[in-house]
């Protein structure tokens, strides 16, 4: 039963100074009250870490979001890029490639990509199957990390595209 500070003060005090206790019970009733207060500051710590690691988990969700959506939006241009390559080797250069990884070495033949870039482009291709036809984790994780350097090898392959091209348009 919990005796109220009043009860305390009032009539326990005076029996208890009797003996010597005084001293004793007041530091009892502040180390209660401390533990009290310390017991109110661990929940509120407890409460705000679970607050803590909601937002965590829903930033953690967002970023995951976002990662997978940039993961998509590569798989988009990939696809464009290569068809657009296709179409590029088949008219300016009349050579035909069926698959990506054919117009890739196509690209390599008639110029369009550097050693390099094949290199490159052709990683991408495996990283764009991988991504379309399975989802792992991990492999999000680095195909995520490797999309600035397959963003400038799209950017690249295209400009040598537009260059050959409108130097093809010239001399024609």
């Amino acid at each position: 039963m919990k005796l109220p500070r009043l009860f305390i003060s009032a009539v326990l005090a005076p029996l208890l100074s009797a003996t010597g206790c005084l001293f004793h019970t007041r530091t009892v009733e502040v180390r209660l009250s401390n533990a009290k207060l310390q017991s109110a500051t661990q929940q509120e710590l407890i409460d705000r870490l679970n607050q803590e690691a909601a937002r965590i988990q829903t930033l953690n969700a967002t970023v995951d979001i976002e990662r997978d959506a940039a993961i998509q939006r590569f798989e988009f241009c990939f696809e464009a890029t290569w068809k657009a390559a296709q179409l590029f080797l088949s008219v300016q250069e009349g050579i035909e490639a069926g698959s990506p990884k054919a117009v890739i070495r196509a690209a390599l033949q008639s110029g369009v990509l550097s050693e390099d870039e094949t290199r490159h482009a052709l990683v991408m291709a495996d990283d764009h199957n991988l991504t379309v036809h399975t989802y792992n984790e991990a492999l999000a994780k680095r195909i995520f990390a490797d999309l600035a350097g397959h963003a400038a090898v799209l950017e690249r392959w295209l400009s040598a595209m537009e260059q050959l091209s409108f130097a093809n348009t010239l001399t024609s």
